[in-house]
């Protein structure tokens, strides 16, 4: 080949090259990775018991509590009459809560009253440990440590509700009667004179909570309250279902047998 041509060749190819052409073009950058999926929140539902401490007092006590899959709490001391309810939500495992706490029947909380804002914020494994810290408006603080109980992994149906359920206090003497019809309606009353009527609804039907609206009248704890049941076993399996219902002035725990 005659070696002038060769400049003129050298030219036309990388022309050629230039304009894609050929198999020495470089090959386009590989596409970048797919993003990540992202997180998914810890289920918060379930049975709870465990012990929650006082800071000021280093005192603790046994707590047990139920929180529905909507976000509903309600923790009950085993050894006294505190309750602290209200609503939280879950972002990945961190868990924040508010609502009221209730003292002790005659006895109120340092700013000298029965009921005050209370807020948690805690993490939570789903479907086995609940821990934080809680605090209240009118000061009191302390810790949480819960675990979870699978007694909240049975179904929820209106039909183990049906029936009359009776209520007794802790020498076995009946206190309160209760009829709950096929869709969850129920009246009921005490020896006080108390009268309530109200309804049981369904929240989630794989998980053992119901939610529950109730109006007492005709005596001095008369008022409308909201909360949460659960079913659970005395004698036979769902014998029994434990009822906690609150408002701004007070709350109430019942447990009811069939």
């Amino acid at each position: 080949m005659n070696s002038r041509h060769i400049p003129a060749l050298l030219a036309a190819l990388l022309t050629f090259a230039a304009c894609g052409g050929g198999s020495s073009s470089t090959p386009p950058p590989p596409s970048p990775p797919p993003p990540p999926p992202p997180p998914v929140n810890e289920a918060m539902g379930g049975f709870w018991a465990g012990v929650l401490t006082f800071d000021m007092t280093q005192t603790s006590e046994l707590f047990v509590g139920l929180v529905s899959e909507d976000g509903r709490f309600s923790f009950i001391s085993a050894e006294s009459d505190i309750q602290f309810t209200g609503s939280q939500q879950v972002d990945v495992a961190h868990v924040v809560g508010s609502g009221l706490g209730y003292a002790d029947p005659g006895a109120t909380w340092l700013d000298m009253t029965p009921v005050t804002a209370v807020s948690t914020d805690g993490t939570v494994d789903e479907r086995n440990t609940y821990s934080g810290i809680w605090s209240t408006a009118s000061g009191e603080s302390g810790s949480f440590d819960f675990f979870y109980d699978q007694e909240y992994e049975r179904d929820s149906s209106l039909a183990l509700l049906e029936g009359a359920w009776t209520a007794y206090d802790d020498m076995g003497v009946p206190v309160a009667t209760f009829t709950i019809d096929a869709g969850g309606a129920f009246n009921g009353q005490n020896v006080n004179g108390c009268v309530s009527s109200g309804t049981f609804s369904i929240i989630d039907p794989n998980y053992n909570a119901y939610s529950v609206d109730s109006t007492i009248s005709n005596c001095f704890i008369a008022g409308d309250y909201f909360g949460l049941a659960a079913v659970g076993d005395i004698s036979a399996v769902n014998d029994a279902i434990i009822l906690t219902i609150s408002n701004d002035d007070r709350a109430i725990v019942l447990g009811l047998e069939k």
